[in-house]
């Protein structure tokens, strides 16, 4: 039956007023997004593109939307290509053609890549628009617009990495029907991020499960899922409300099959959670407590406030950390970055800067979780790592984000930093651009790159139990967190320094994702922030003691430790691994399905548009 075409319907919408369903989706993704409350439009935010893909035609003229900014691209060429063109007519006595921008007739699927790009750009830009804020702390124009390029690539760049899911889903629609092409689409989004987790320019921050992060109640199903289960829930509500909708746009009524599903499938998380959150469960089974207590120095990420020598700062932290109740103490948790110099690993006993830290832990018999730039040398015959430089006596060396576990009359346990945010910490892909680098000796590289741990593993607290660290940007990473619960990590700890992005929404997010963290992994978490929002998470996702932005604050919580696995600690993100593979085969027999007389046996599934 033909779609309703009367005006202002979606059909009509899609046809007439495209960018509209355009805004509205990527509003509604956008909405949805930490801090704001209306978390519920991460289920309707996919609806209105995929009436766009229904009714995209299959050739158009290229619309006004995009005719300014392909003509802003050809324009850019031509000036940046000048000098080129210039010289080479006046050696060759010949023209090189200039670029000129022509009107042209478009196929569906560059329609289609157009509609979501927009749509994702949006989202990308309401949640992520703090990554350029980071270009305040710069003290040279060079590093001004490594700041600058990292956090607006991110945003121009990654909306279209989130096309090509739709990309593939508008060519699988015109050959099967609504309900097959969309579980296609399904598989291919959940492809994407499971891969895009695992690459050298990953930014998963909007993975879309990443939207109920702040909705526990909704989410406890994450211990045997992780975060791609919350994006298939959220893609399968998607998927409901669509047809719900296209019922009614076509046949003017709705089944209440159409209506009831829905409800029954947002209803089931909660309707599990009793059994779930039950405290018998061997997950929530605890073998031990520990006191821990929590530095929240309030200090200027870029010095620019801060007239402090390094020393100072250092008393600064052993005045906050010698509170009331220190004697009661365990674990003492100071941020990322906190102590104000590089130092060898070898050196950490015996630096002078470190020794009022080293009295604390062992006068008072407790240990101290720190974050720190650790240097490592390398000698000129032993493992160079591709961030290390050359110095002058012919060794290299290396700098690494690390942090430092302090325990009275033990050697220092150091963790590095392995997940490094892209052109921030590390240049991407950066043995290849060192390898290309010394081909054409010119420098690709960049100015500075952290380097990557040879192993990471969780440090050994008293009694042989384990600390599971994530340093900043690494909790963003379930997979990586939950390996180190299934090394012994009874209890979790986040150290970062979220100041970079001031006060904006982009701590908030970062704060959310540890109440992920904490129910796929059933532990306790210690979240510990230079300039908020440090906090306790408990097991089930609640938060305790949250602070507040750019407060000096000091926290003590008694923590529970445990050893039992989730299903999600035994067997990773299983989800994101069969859909990838799934995504290969749909894509490499995607050009098979028309010949192979599919559509007169099976008319209802092959009934695409």
């Amino acid at each position: 039956m033909e779609p309703s075409k009367g005006k202002w319907s979606l059909y009509w919408l899609a046809r007439n007023k495209p960018y509209l369903l355009v805004l509205g989706s990527g509003l509604m993704l956008g909405l949805s997004w930490p801090p704001s409350p209306l978390h519920f439009l991460s289920f309707l935010g996919f609806v209105p593109l995929f009436f766009l893909v229904e009714s995209t035609p299959s050739r158009v003229f290229e619309d006004w939307v995009f005719f300014p900014v392909k003509w802003l691209i050809l324009s850019s060429i031509r000036v940046f290509t000048f000098p080129v063109r210039f010289l080479f007519s006046r050696i060759t006595r010949q023209r090189i053609p200039r670029v000129l921008y022509r009107r042209r007739i478009i196929s569906g699927n560059a329609q289609i890549f157009r509609y979501s790009y927009l749509a994702f750009f949006i989202w990308n830009l309401m949640g992520c628009y703090w990554l350029t804020f980071t270009v305040q702390g710069a003290s040279t124009p060079g590093e001004a617009l490594t700041y600058l390029s990292g956090g607006l690539a991110a945003i121009f760049i990654n909306p279209a990495l989130m096309a090509i899911p739709f990309q593939y889903y508008g060519r699988i629609r015109r050959i099967l029907s609504p309900l097959p092409a969309t579980l296609c689409l399904i598989v291919f989004w959940l492809a994407f991020e499971h891969l895009h987790f695992r690459w050298e320019l990953t930014w998963s921050w909007l993975t879309l499960g990443h939207a109920l992060a702040d909705v526990p109640a909704l989410i406890q199903y994450a211990e045997f899922t992780g975060v791609e289960g919350i994006s298939l829930f959220i893609l399968i509500t998607n998927f409901l409300v669509y047809q719900l909708i296209r019922q009614y746009q076509i046949h003017k009524r709705i089944k209440p099959i159409h209506w009831i599903l829905p409800a029954l499938w947002l209803l089931w998380p909660l309707a599990l959670n009793p059994l779930l959150l039950s405290p018998q469960r061997e997950v929530f089974k605890t073998h031990g407590t520990l006191k821990a207590r929590i530095i929240q120095p309030n200090i200027d990420p870029f010095y620019l406030t801060e007239n402090l020598t390094r020393e100072q700062h250092i008393q600064r932290f052993r005045s906050l950390i010698l509170q009331p109740g220190l004697d009661s103490l365990d674990l003492v948790l100071l941020p990322e970055s906190a102590i104000p110099k590089a130092i060898q690993k070898d050196r950490l006993r015996t630096e002078l800067l470190m020794q009022p830290l080293w009295e604390i832990v062992d006068d008072h018999n407790i240990a101290l979780l720190t974050g720190f730039t650790e240097i490592r040398d390398q000698s000129p015959d032993s493992r160079i790592t591709a961030a290390a430089v050359k110095m002058r006596n012919g060794t290299w060396r290396d700098y690494c984000n690390s942090a430092l576990l302090m325990r009275p009359d033990e050697e220092s346990q150091t963790f590095q930093k392995s997940k490094l945010v892209p052109m921030v910490e590390r240049m991407p892909f950066l043995p290849f651009l060192r390898s290309l680098s010394n081909l054409l000796g010119v420098d690709l590289t960049g100015n500075f790159s952290y380097g990557l741990p040879f192993e990471s593993h969780p440090l050994n607290l008293k009694n042989e139990e384990k600390i599971g660290i994530m340093i900043c940007y690494e909790s963003e990473f379930g997979d990586f967190v939950r390996k180190q619960t299934l090394e012994g990590a009874s209890v979790l700890a986040i150290i970062t320094n979220d100041g970079w992005w001031g006060h904006s929404s982009g701590y908030v997010q970062h704060a959310s994702f540890a109440r992920l963290r904490a129910i796929e992994n059933r532990r306790d978490l210690i979240r510990c922030a230079n300039t908020g929002r440090s906090m306790f998470v408990d097991a089930r996702g609640g938060i305790h003691q949250p602070t507040a932005w750019w407060e000096e604050a000091v926290i003590d919580q008694q923590v529970s430790l445990r050893s039992e696995p989730t299903f999600y600690v035994e067997h990773g993100d299983y989800l994101g691994y069969w859909a990838a593979w799934l995504s290969l085969l749909l894509i490499l027999g995607l050009p098979f399905l028309p010949g192979l007389g599919l559509h007169q046996k099976f008319p209802r599934f092959f009934a695409g548009k």
